[in-house]
C-alpha cells in the first residue's frame, strides 16, 4: 500500500498544488494510525438488574492491540476489573467473578456485562486500550443507579358513606424510588389530590398521593386510576381502584297485571339497589291486615288465589341493610271486570193451525193455538215497537258513519298552502298541512293540465289516481281518529322523536303535528293576523358521520311550509349549545307560494354526549307556544380499563397469563398488544388465549376481553402493554404490566436449631440424619440436587424437598464434601457442606 501511495503521490498533477498533496498525506496517516475508544457518556442502571458497559475500539491497520481493560475509580485510586489480551484471553478480578464478563472480546470490542447491579456499583468506569506503537487510549462512562418504585394502592380505612363529608378515598404510594417517582390520580370525579414525599436512609424516596372526595351513591361503579412515572420504567404504571360507596336501599316498585276481580296474573314487584346488599325485604299492608293467600318470592308479592274486592288497599315494601331502613308504598285498586255482551235468548216460534211444529220434545213443549180472528197479545206488540226503534237508531248511526267517512275522504282531495277565511272546527284546527312545500309544477302534476295559475278557483284531480298512496292514507286515518286522544299532548307543544340508531344512513323524516293558537275573542273565526300566516310542519332527520377519527351525529330539524319563516333553535342539556363542542348551521328556503322552510342542523360529537336526547325548539306566530321536539340520540360510554396477571402452571411449566378488559363501554373497545421485546421470536413464544365481547343487556354496554399467555422464564422483566382504542378516548390508552425478574438470594444449610453451618460432625451409626436446605428468593418454584465431590450420593442418601437425608446408619463412607444446588431454569444457587464422621469406639470384651 505504501508503494502504491508513493507512486500516486509522485504522479499527482502539478496544477492541484501543495494543498492537495498535504490533504492526501493527512488522509493516509489518519486511516492507518487511527486509535479511538468509544463509550457512552452516561449509563442509567436499575438496582438488581444487569447493565452493559459498551466499549468499541477503532484500531488502525498498522497498529497492534496489546490489551484492553476496564478500570474503576475508587476513592483516590483505580482498580482494574477485567482485562482482555489477544494472546492470553480474559481475566476478571476476584471481587467481580460471577458478576462481570466480556460479551464478545476482540480487538474491536471490549464490551462487558455487569450483573445484579447494587448501589455500590455507581461511579466512573474507564475502558483503556493499549496499542503498539501508539500507546494507551481510554474513555470513561458514568454509571448512575436508579431504583424502580414499589407501587401500592390502598383504600380508605373508613367506609365511604353516601352523602358523607369529604374524606380520603384512596392513597397511591410509590415506595423507595431513585430518583423520586411522579405519582398522580386520573378520575372523572371532582375531587382533590394531595402529595407527600419522604426521604429514606438509603437515598431513595417514597412518594404518596391521597385523593379526597365527597362520596355519593351515583359513583358506586366508578374508579380512580393511579399513574406512576419513573425513568426506570419503560412505560407508566397504572393501577385502578374501584370505589365502594355504601348507601341505604333505593326502592323501585312495579305493579304488574290488570288487577281485576277474579284475576290471577297480578303481583307487586319490589326491587332495591343497596350497598351493602339488602339484608331483609318485607311486605305489609297499611290500611288493614295482610290478606290471606299471598306469598313473597324474591321480593315480589304474589296473590296465590283469584283477586277479591277487599284486596284493594295500600301496600308497603320495607327494605333494610346495614346502613338504613327504607320503605315505599303503593295503592292497589281491584276493579270489576268489564261487562261482556250476552247473546239474546231465543224463544220457540208459536205453532199455527196450518201445521207448524216445534223441535223440542212434545213432552216438554206445550203448543198454543191462536185463532185468526183474535187480536195480538199486548206483549208481542210492545216487543215489536221496541225492536223497530232500536233498528231505526242503528240504521241512522250507520248512515252517519258512512257520511262521515265520505266527508273525511272528500276533505283530503284539496290541501291548500295556508288557511283561508272559513270556520275551522276543533278537529280541523289540529290537521297537519301536507303539501306546504309543493311547488307549482308539483301542483300541476297533482291536478293535471298545463295552465295552472294560483288564481284558478277550480282544481280537479287527475283521473290517474291520487298522489297520496295507500300507506299514507292509512296512517292519516289513524291520526284523524286519534286526534282526540293526542290532543292534550299536542296542546302542550312537546313531542318525542326516536330515530333508529342501528342504521348508519339518514333516518326517514317524521312530521311532527303543530298546535294552533287558541281563539280568545269568542268568535269561531280566526283573527286577521292569522289569515296571513301558515303553520309550519316539523321534520326530523338524523345521521352519523366519522370525521378525522371522531364520531359525530347530525340532527336536522326542518320547519317546512311556514309563513312567515319559523325560528328554529336547539337545546342541549337544557341550554343553548356552545360553539366550542357543538356547531349549528341554519338555512332558509323560500317557496313560490310565499312559504318558507327553515332548516337547522346540529353537529355534535358523540363522545361528549352524556344525555340521550337533544331538543329542537320551533317558534312561529301561528303557534300558541314554542314547540319542543325531543330527539333521541346515540351516546357513547367510556369503558373502564383493567389489566391483571396470573401465574398458571401447565404440564410442569409456568406461564404468565395477562388479561386486559375494557368494561362497560359503548361501543365495544378495540384491544391490541405490545411487547417490550416485540420481535418475531417473541411473538412466536407468546400465545393468544382468546378474545371476546360480553354484552350487558341491562346497561346496553359491552365488555371487550383479551388474554395472552407467556412462558414465565422467557419473559422475566418484560413489559406487556395493552393498547385500548375507543371513540371517547382522545388518544390510544395504554395499560402496562411488568413481569417479575426471578432470582435466588441465598442458599444455606441449617441445623435442627436453625443455625446455618458449613461443617457438621456426626457420629458413626447415627440414624435418620437430616440437613435442612434453606433457599431464599422470589422464584415460583425450584428443584434441589446434591452431589458428593467424588461422585453421586450413596444409595442410603436422598434429597427430599429442601432437605438432605441420610436414611440408614451413618458410616465412615459418608464423610466428605457435598454440594447442593437449587435451580429454576437458568437461575441457580448453591451451598457446600463438609460432613465429618466420628468413628464409633470399640470396647474390648472380658474373657472369663
Amino acid at each position: 500500500m505504501a508503494i502504491i501511495l508513493i507512486y500516486y503521490h509522485r504522479n499527482i498533477p502539478s496544477y492541484l498544488g501543495l494543498g492537495a498533496r498535504v490533504l492526501l498525506l493527512l488522509f493516509f496517516f489518519t486511516g492507518v494510525m487511527c486509535n479511538e475508544v468509544l463509550v457512552p457518556r452516561n449509563i442509567d442502571a436499575v438496582l438488581g438488574k444487569n447493565i452493559t458497559l459498551g466499549c468499541q475500539i477503532q484500531v488502525g491497520s498498522n497498529l497492534s492491540l496489546t490489551q484492553s481493560s476496564w478500570e474503576r475509580r475508587v476513592a483516590s485510586s483505580t482498580v482494574t476489573l477485567a482485562v482482555y489480551n489477544p494472546e492470553f484471553g480474559t481475566s476478571i478480578t476476584d471481587e467481580y467473578v460471577g458478576r462481570l464478563s466480556f460479551l464478545s472480546a476482540s480487538r474491536h470490542d471490549a464490551t462487558v456485562l455487569l450483573e445484579n447491579v447494587d448501589f455500590a456499583d455507581a461511579g466512573v468506569y474507564t475502558c483503556k486500550v493499549a496499542t503498539f506503537p501508539m500507546g494507551n487510549k481510554q474513555a470513561s462512562t458514568t454509571v448512575n443507579i436508579m431504583v424502580e418504585p414499589k407501587v401500592y394502592v390502598s383504600a380508605s380505612s373508613a367506609p365511604l358513606l353516601d352523602g358523607g363529608n369529604e374524606t380520603v378515598v384512596a392513597t397511591c404510594r410509590a415506595e423507595r424510588a431513585l430518583p423520586p417517582a411522579e405519582v398522580s390520580w386520573e378520575s372523572d370525579l371532582f375531587g382533590r389530590s394531595q402529595e407527600h414525599q419522604q426521604k429514606e436512609s438509603d437515598g431513595t424516596a417514597t412518594t404518596w398521593v391521597s385523593y379526597s372526595w365527597r362520596p355519593t351513591r351515583h359513583t358506586q361503579k366508578l374508579s380512580l386510576t393511579c399513574v406512576v412515572r419513573h425513568p426506570a420504567l419503560q412505560t407508566e404504571l397504572r393501577s385502578t381502584h374501584w370505589l365502594n360507596v355504601q348507601f341505604a336501599p333505593e326502592i323501585v316498585l312495579k305493579s304488574i297485571g290488570d288487577w281485576l276481580v277474579g284475576g290471577t296474573d297480578s303481583h307487586l314487584q319490589c326491587r332495591a339497589n343497596a350497598n351493602p346488599p339488602v339484608g331483609s325485604l318485607t311486605w305489609s299492608r297499611l290500611d288493614g291486615p295482610m290478606p290471606e293467600g299471598v306469598d313473597v318470592v324474591n321480593g315480589t308479592l304474589y296473590f296465590m288465589r283469584p283477586l277479591q274486592q277487599n284486596d284493594s288497599g295500600v301496600y308497603r315494601c320495607t327494605v333494610e341493610n346495614d346502613i338504613d331502613t327504607r320503605s315505599r308504598e303503593t295503592r292497589v285498586w281491584i276493579r270489576d271486570p268489564p261487562p261482556t255482551t250476552a247473546a239474546a235468548p231465543t224463544t220457540p216460534a208459536p205453532l199455527h193451525p196450518s201445521g207448524g211444529f216445534s223441535h223440542t220434545p212434545p213432552t216438554k213443549q206445550r203448543a198454543q193455538f191462536s185463532s185468526p180472528t183474535l187480536g195480538s197479545s199486548p206483549d208481542t206488540s210492545l216487543g215489536a215497537i221496541v225492536g223497530g226503534i232500536i233498528g231505526g237508531l242503528l240504521l241512522l248511526v250507520l248512515l252517519l258513519v258512512l257520511v262521515g267517512i265520505c266527508y273525511m275522504r272528500q276533505r283530503r282531495t284539496f290541501r291548500g298552502d295556508y288557511y283561508t277565511k272559513q270556520y275551522l272546527g276543533p278537529a280541523d284546527m289540529q290537521k297537519e298541512p301536507q303539501l306546504d312545500m309543493l311547488e307549482p309544477h308539483e301542483l300541476q302534476e297533482v291536478y293535471g293540465g298545463n295552465d295552472l295559475t294560483k288564481d284558478s278557483p277550480d282544481l280537479k284531480p287527475k283521473a290517474a289516481g291520487d298522489i297520496i298512496d295507500s300507506e299514507y292514507k292509512e296512517r292519516k286515518d289513524r291520526e284523524d281518529w286519534g286526534d282526540s286522544i293526542r290532543g292534550s299532548r299536542r296542546m302542550h307543544g312537546e313531542e318525542d322523536y326516536y330515530p333508529n340508531h342501528h342504521s348508519s344512513h339518514n333516518m326517514y323524516p317524521r312530521e311532527i303535528p303543530m298546535p294552533l293558537p287558541s281563539v280568545n275573542n269568542g268568535s269561531p273565526y280566526m283573527s286577521e293576523d292569522f289569515y296571513d300566516s301558515a303553520r309550519p310542519s316539523v321534520q326530523i332527520n338524523e345521521a352519523m358521520t366519522l370525521e378525522n377519527g371522531t364520531h359525530y351525529q347530525k340532527v336536522t330539524c326542518s320547519a317546512a311550509g311556514g309563513k312567515p319563516e319559523a325560528v328554529v333553535s336547539w337545546l342541549v342539556y337544557d341550554q343553548e349549545p356552545n360553539n366550542v363542542a357543538f356547531s349549528v348551521t341554519t338555512e332558509t328556503l323560500q317557496h313560490s307560494n310565499s312559504t318558507f322552510t327553515q332548516t337547522s342542523t346540529l353537529h355534535l360529537p358523540m363522545h361528549l354526549m352524556h344525555e340521550g336526547n337533544v331538543t329542537c325548539v320551533v317558534n312561529h306566530p301561528a303557534l300558541a307556544n314554542s314547540t319542543h321536539v325531543k330527539v333521541k340520540v346515540q351516546t357513547f360510554v367510556t369503558p373502564v380499563v383493567t389489566m391483571n396477571t396470573t401465574l398458571l402452571q401447565d404440564e410442569g411449566e409456568e406461564f404468565q397469563v395477562v388479561t386486559c378488559k375494557a368494561m362497560n363501554g359503548r361501543p365495544a373497545a378495540r384491544l391490541s398488544w405490545s411487547l417490550s421485546g416485540d420481535t418475531a421470536e417473541a411473538r412466536n413464544i407468546s400465545m393468544d388465549v382468546g378474545s371476546k365481547i360480553e354484552m350487558d343487556m341491562d346497561t346496553d354496554t359491552e365488555t371487550a376481553i383479551s388474554s395472552r399467555r407467556f412462558p414465565a422464564h422467557l419473559h422475566e422483566g418484560w413489559n406487556i402493554t395493552c393498547m385500548v382504542m375507543h371513540p371517547t378516548f382522545p388518544s390510544e390508552q395504554r395499560r402496562t404490566v411488568t413481569f417479575p425478574t426471578y432470582r435466588f438470594s441465598a442458599m444455606r444449610v441449617l441445623t435442627p436449631n436453625g443455625v446455618a453451618v458449613r461443617h457438621v460432625l456426626v457420629d458413626e451409626g447415627q440414624s435418620n440424619v437430616t440437613f435442612q436446605l434453606e433457599v431464599t428468593g422470589n422464584v415460583p418454584r425450584y428443584q434441589v440436587n446434591c452431589i458428593k465431590e467424588d461422585g453421586p450420593l450413596s444409595a442410603d442418601m436422598n434429597v427430599m424437598g429442601s432437605s438432605l437425608q441420610v436414611m440408614g446408619p451413618v458410616g465412615l463412607h459418608h464423610a466428605g464434601k457435598y454440594k447442593c444446588q437449587a435451580s429454576y431454569y437458568n437461575h441457580k444457587a448453591s451451598v457446600e457442606l463438609e460432613m465429618q464422621v466420628a468413628p464409633r469406639e470399640v470396647q474390648e470384651g472380658t474373657v472369663q
